[in-house]
């Protein structure tokens, strides 16, 4: 199922009220731009021109179908070990496969950088979602 059946009904509600829509990074689901505090908008805050392109993308996605490589580095996310969702902070990817910060940190906590991952776990891809607040 592609995002735009998922969350056909939640994007028509917040465009019936004249809001646009974004998707909060935080939780990975639809709200009215106006709700979105700072940079918490997976479309950026670009030019007008691409998050509608980022928008179009979203919308033509497989719900699960994350492009972890646009997610910003320190997002909230879950991932599921010894059959529980844990949370972690996003730590970012690495020739394409994403990573979490070990012990609960942040890139502002973390002892490592880059090209040297301690502190970090690598974290496979179905494995690993966008924490949901709700």
């Amino acid at each position: 199922m592609k995002n735009r059946e998922k969350y056909k009904d939640k994007i028509i509600d917040i465009a019936l009220t004249g809001d646009s829509w974004g998707i909060e990074k935080a939780t990975g689901i639809p709200k009215p731009c106006t709700e979105i505090r700072g940079n918490g908008c997976l479309f950026g805050n670009e030019s007008p021109y691409e998050c509608h392109k980022n928008k179009a993308e979203w919308l033509d996605m497989e719900c699960d179908g994350l492009d972890w490589d646009k997610v910003p580095v320190d997002t909230l996310v879950e991932y599921y070990e010894d059959g529980l969702w844990k949370k972690a902070y996003f730590a970012g990817t690495f020739k394409g496969c994403p990573y979490i910060f070990a012990f609960g940190r942040t890139s502002e906590t973390s002892l490592s950088d880059l090209f040297f991952p301690v502190g970090r776990k690598l974290i496979d891809k179905d494995r690993l979602r966008l924490a949901n607040k709700e």
